[in-house]
């Protein structure tokens, strides 16, 4: 039973470990993408980066013309849920035209 009980609390404290190393990963590639460190991205800076237009309004939630850090990360772990074929369509905007 104490094996049991230990399995189990190793595990439930492993998940938000794991959790924000995910976070870390999107806020890092945020930051890459971020070339004038404004804390948005720019249309300028998806391009830079070879990404389209498209792309852009995938990510620019709001469609303020910006992609916001937390819109950046939404629409990463969507992306990463749909791959891993737990995921829904929220958090993308592909109703949008570009």
């Amino acid at each position: 039973m104490k094996i049991l009980v230990a399995t189990f609390a190793s595990l439930v404290l492993a998940v938000p470990v794991f959790a924000a190393g995910g976070e870390t990963d999107y806020k890092s590639k945020f930051q890459e993408l971020d070339t004038n460190s404004n804390s948005t991205l720019s249309p300028e800076e998806f391009q830079a980066k070879g990404k389209d237009a498209q792309a852009f309004s995938q990510y620019d939630l709001d469609g303020n013309g910006e992609v916001s850090e937390e819109e950046f990360a939404s629409v990463k772990k969507t992306k990463k849920e749909r791959k891993e074929g737990h995921g829904t369509d929220s958090g993308t905007r592909s109703d949008r035209t570009p």
